[in-house]
């Protein structure tokens, strides 16, 4: 590993609601107010599950300062990506106190509006914006009545990203991130609190296989962070997204060294998702992209993967095929006292003859599962429509929320996810990816 040294959000009475497109940012009204991601809580994009052990906390429970329930937010943050009919998005901040939560449709009226494929992060009292526009990220202060203030910008211009959204940004700590590089083979180092680019991460052996080339996951919703050490998914596919190795690979990097310091073979193809047990114990699984190839290109099937991270070595791989009665699945995640929830497609539900893998993935074909990793057994879970399986997750305050994506991801529906049920809890225009609390 060569590493070059340069110089150079919880609790909310509000929702953070980010769109993707070409919006206009309004600098102005910023003067007055900052996953995956951050390491599992399990990061991401919005995410939930429990953090792994010095893990930092991403869009997930806040611990308390005794260690005992999570601390509860005054206000809520909820990212959502909205497209426009001239095939441009918007990003949105949109802040609201828990109460709004009722069931009923967020409006983003009162939200703040960013530019073109903006995206948002919290950590801690900031919200991060990463611009639509160019591959920045600019931090705020958000202030008590829900202002904005600018603190500072940082450009990774000079590293010819195209951009620095946070699907492609792992957030250590406050003084620590990592965004991915032009290609699977690096990492660039930033620091979130001085805004400073501190240097970048080769990482070595990610060599094209034929026509098929590495592939990073996204950041938001597959990078974990365990016992100090940075777990990042690659798999090999060709440049549509079709072709699939049988196998992925899961670097692991020292967060505190920037050194590469492992990597794991996995069996199973097109690892892009991760979450962490009660245990402490990793798993990553395949996301919906996964199912559409392997229903119409006949790419290996979709799976799940248990790592050990204080071995680093894998303790089992299996099939989503074998605990669905035969259908494949996608995007597991860790809800507690040994449950997961994950999307399962029902492929008797359409007719999916010439279909490519993206027709197929986008049907609502999906439908949330429980899945107990004690009795090994899974049935799919009530309250919860039909969709296109996309589902991010966050955990907020104690309670788990899915984000569930309606057709052509125009609209969320968000759910509490309380003993093995589905309650509604909010409806937004867009495609909803994380929650914070402030």
């Amino acid at each position: 590993m060569q590493r070059i040294t340069r110089s150079t959000a919880v609790w909310a009475a509000g929702l953070l609601t980010l769109s993707l497109g070409s919006a206009c940012e309004d600098d102005d009204a910023a003067a007055g107010e900052e996953s995956g991601a951050v390491a599992e809580s399990d990061a991401g994009s919005g995410d939930a599950g429990r953090a792994a052990p010095d893990a930092s906390a991403g869009p997930g429970d806040k611990p308390a300062a005794d260690g005992g329930a999570p601390a509860q937010p005054t206000r809520l943050a909820i990212v959502t990506s909205v497209a426009n009919a001239d095939n441009t998005s918007n990003g949105y901040l949109l802040i609201v106190p828990p109460t709004a939560l009722n069931g009923d449709e967020l409006a983003l009226d009162d939200a703040r509006e960013f530019s073109g494929n903006s995206d948002v992060w919290i950590l801690g009292k900031h919200a991060y914006v990463a611009s639509g526009d160019a591959p920045a990220v600019t931090k705020y202060e958000v202030k008590e009545n829900n202002e904005l203030r600018e603190v500072g910008r940082v450009s990774f211009e000079n590293y010819g990203v195209a951009d620095a959204a946070f699907w492609n940004n792992t957030f250590v700590s406050e003084t620590k991130a990592y965004l991915s590089g032009t290609n699977a083979s690096e990492l660039i180092v930033w620091n979130p609190t001085s805004l400073e680019i501190e240097g970048t991460i080769e990482i070595e052996g990610l060599e094209p296989r034929g026509d098929l080339m590495p592939r990073a996951a996204l950041a938001d919703r597959s990078n974990l962070v365990s016992n100090g050490k940075l777990y990042r998914p690659i798999y090999w596919t060709d440049e549509d997204y079709a072709g699939r190795t049988e196998d992925s690979v899961i670097v692991v990097i020292d967060t505190k060294t920037d050194e590469v310091i492992n990597k794991i073979k996995v069996d199973a193809t097109g690892m892009d998702y991760g979450t962490v047990d009660d245990d402490g114990l990793l798993y990553f699984s395949t996301w919906t992209g996964s199912v559409g190839t392997r229903l119409a290109l006949d790419t290996p099937p979709t799976a799940f993967a248990v790592v050990d991270p204080k071995t680093d070595s894998v303790k089992s791989v299996t099939e989503f095929a074998r605990v669905t009665g035969g259908h494949e699945g996608a995007a597991m995640k860790y809800i507690g006292n040994g449950q997961f929830v994950f999307s399962v497609y029902d492929e008797t539900r359409s007719d999916l003859a010439g279909k490519t893998p993206g027709e197929i993935s986008a049907l609502p074909n999906f439908q949330l599962w429980l899945y107990d990793s004690n009795s090994h057994e899974a049935a799919a879970l009530a309250g919860i429509d039909w969709n296109s399986g996309a589902v991010y997750y966050s955990a907020v305050g104690g309670n788990m929320y899915a984000l569930v994506p309606g057709e052509d991801w125009a609209h969320t529906k968000a759910y509490t996810i309380i003993d093995g049920n589905a309650e509604p809890a909010f409806e937004v225009t867009g495609w909803s990816l994380r929650m914070f609390g402030l």
